[in-house]
């Protein structure tokens, strides 16, 4: 009789540990794979304010010069806006970032936190942006001036994608985005601890941002080992693509991805076509600065693709533009490298060496002097308007990019509606624009299939083959996950191109190569 009655205590006592452990499970199943918790502005507010890495959905000011001319009104409005933000009133908040907007449409950051405060605290999926909102970089060598030039330029693109998915008819699910602007400092050394911040906010769904590659290179293991989407709008490097960078240790799954074009395929599309040229010698002016290695990468990728001793193919010469006097240009250095040989110039500035790279342009021979020599610029930092400026100067360069847009595009036109007149639009600003569009649409594939939204899932739908965002050029972005960080086909020639003389008005401009011909 006692042996039947230990007998069903034991197994009234495995029964109950049954149960405990099934719970257990569960509850384990839904820690890790819960559905992100769509944020609202206290929870975000409180989470990042005792951070020493500054982040602001609105309450607080992050770039100190976000305008060209200062506008007391303005900052009046701004400053009005944000101070109602941080005490959760969101229709007085709503009420002074229009009035800021009404004096200065250009405002990105403003933009950002209009937006924000309408949601109030409505429920939104939250995407952190982490920009160099005060760059620890001068904005020109040598000089004082830390305006934010680069992180405005990615702001628009965060902002007008934004701006689109966040009308009535647009939501997701009736959900709103939501962007927390997350200050990197363009900064090595504190881009661990800024990714670890923006990882820790559970209410953060996934990442952009990280303007210089070194920084996202800190940050992009710690995301991947978290299981949380980064989509870096800048990042050149072919590193991103490696699977220390870009994929959990555990799952091997890609976390990481990018909007701009891949630094070995675009110096192998450059090399290419000077081969298409029969050109055999170049010459290479460079930047060798320690803090930003950009320009030395390009340098070695395009050495690697473009040299071919047996075909007489070569560099003939370096010249380090870090040394070059701006202000006191030599005009000379452009001479000899063309009475060397070179009859083609590859010009790879970093962002602080723009002036140099310009004054390398402006000594390029006249085009009426017989002397062909063909230019060719980087990737990032000569693609822009400054280059235009150059006039005849600059005709006929050549560029790899990621993205080529024109005055007809949708973009560009709701653009300069969006922020007003004839702006210089960025290419970063357009892949900004992008990594938006690929969480944007990841989030729609997953309400489609009502699942519930966390982390895991977002990389899920943008690995699946059949996945399609589409960019701000109107082309498609889709990803190979088990090959690439970069989307397919994410590299074009561009040419500096004369005014078309049959039309009035009509200016320098970039155009596809394969129109030019």
């Amino acid at each position: 009789m006692q042996h039947n009655k230990d007998f069903i205590k034991l197994n009234i006592a495995i029964a109950i540990a049954s149960v405990i452990l099934g719970i257990g499970f569960w509850s384990l199943k839904n820690i890790t794979q819960s559905p992100t918790n769509t944020s609202n502005a206290g929870s975000l507010s409180e989470s990042t304010a005792h951070s020493d890495v500054q982040m602001s959905i609105g309450d607080k000011i992050l770039l100190k010069r976000e305008i060209a001319v200062d506008n007391p009104a303005f900052q009046s409005a701004k400053e009005n806006g944000v101070r109602a933000m941080a005490n959760k009133n969101y229709p007085e908040a709503v009420k002074y970032f229009e009035e800021a907007l009404t004096i200065q449409r250009n405002a990105p950051e403003t933009r950002i936190y209009l937006n924000n405060a309408k949601i109030g605290a409505e429920e939104a999926y939250t995407i952190a942006v982490a920009v160099p909102a005060i760059p620890q970089n001068n904005f020109n060598r040598g000089g004082t001036n830390r305006h934010p030039a680069n992180a405005l330029e990615m702001l628009r693109g965060f902002a007008q994608a934004q701006e689109e998915i966040n009308q009535p008819d647009k939501r997701i699910n009736g959900k709103r985005i939501k962007l927390l602007i997350v200050d990197d400092n363009d900064n090595r050394d504190n881009a661990a601890n800024v990714a670890r911040q923006i990882i820790s906010n559970k209410n953060i769904i996934g990442v952009i941002g990280h303007r210089l590659t070194p920084v996202s290179k800190i940050a992009a293991p710690l995301y991947a080992k978290e299981k949380v989407v980064f989509i870096a709008p800048t990042g050149i490097y072919s590193d991103l693509n490696r699977s220390d960078y870009a994929l959990n240790p555990d799952n091997r799954k890609r976390y990481v991805f990018r909007t701009d074009t891949d630094s070995e395929i675009a110096q192998k599309q450059l090399a290419d076509y000077l081969e298409s040229q029969n050109i055999k010698k170049v010459a290479i002016f460079y930047d060798s600065s320690k803090e930003i290695t950009y320009s030395q990468e390009l340098r070695r990728d395009f050495m690697k693709f473009f040299e071919n001793k047996s075909q007489g193919r070569e560099v003939i010469d370096s010249i380090d533009i870090a040394t070059l006097d701006d202000k006191f240009f030599d005009k000379g250095k452009v001479d000899r490298v063309i009475q060397k040989g070179a009859e083609a110039i590859l010009i790879l500035p970093n962002f602080n060496s723009r002036e140099s790279a310009l004054n390398i342009i402006s000594a390029m021979p006249p085009k009426s002097s017989g002397k062909s020599v063909q230019l060719i610029g980087d990737v990032s930092n000569l693609y822009r308007s400054i280059t235009l400026s150059q006039g005849e100067k600059a005709e006929g360069m050549v560029m790899a990019v990621a993205t080529q847009l024109t005055e007809q595009n949708k973009f560009y036109q709701d653009a300069l509606s969006l922020w007003g007149g004839k702006i210089d639009l960025a290419w970063q600003t357009a892949t900004s624009y992008d990594a938006a569009q690929i969480f944007i649409e990841a989030l729609k594939g997953i309400q489609a299939q009502n699942r519930n939204v966390y982390r895991e899932a977002i990389q899920e739908q943008i690995c699946k083959k059949d996945f399609k965002a589409t960019a701000a050029s109107g082309e498609t972005l889709q990803f190979d996950c088990d090959i690439s960080s970069t989307p397919k086909d994410r590299v074009k020639l561009v040419q500096v191109t004369a005014p078309d003389t049959n039309k009035p008005n009509s200016e320098y401009s970039f155009k596809l190569v394969q129109d030019t011909k």
